[in-house]
């Protein structure tokens, strides 16, 4: 036995009931459950990381392809619809598809692009009378269910 400093040479005497090993034994129990429980943590943390790295991902690539899609549809049809004709609102052209897929109204110019697109198709509806013949073309009877 060591000397404690006590003065005293009564032995002190656990009465807490359980060995040294068991008490060793649970805190290596509770040691291994906090453990177990960090390394759960850490994969989960791991796992919504992923999610939204996947997320900011998937956000961009979907940015950069509605620029490009965007850029196009200005190539094709014009700034403000300048180079559009009555044969861009038929069922075979991408017209609707672009303008349909980039549109974001809070771009002034994506608007802009709405209320031109939505004056001109007025405007040849005016002129032909039929707007049907318009969104189908001469056939109508085979583009009948996409015009629908």
């Amino acid at each position: 036995m060591f000397f404690t400093g006590d003065s005293s040479t009564r032995k002190r005497v656990d009465l807490g009931g359980r060995s040294s090993k068991e008490r060793d034994r649970q805190k290596l129990l509770e040691q291994t459950r906090l453990e177990r429980n960090r390394r759960l943590s850490l994969r989960q943390q791991n796992f919504a990381a992923l999610k939204i790295q996947k997320c900011f991902r998937g956000r961009k690539a979907s940015e950069a392809a509605r620029f490009s899609v965007r850029e196009q549809f200005h190539d094709t049809y014009g700034k403000h619809c300048e180079k559009v004709d009555r044969h861009c609102f038929g069922p075979d052209s991408e017209f609707f598809h672009q303008l349909l897929f980039f549109y974001n109204a809070k771009h002034i110019d994506d608007f802009m692009v709405l209320v031109e697109a939505c004056r001109l198709l007025r405007k040849f509806v005016q002129e032909n009378g039929d707007m049907l013949s318009i969104f189908a073309g001469k056939d109508y009877l085979l583009n009948k269910a996409l015009v629908d």
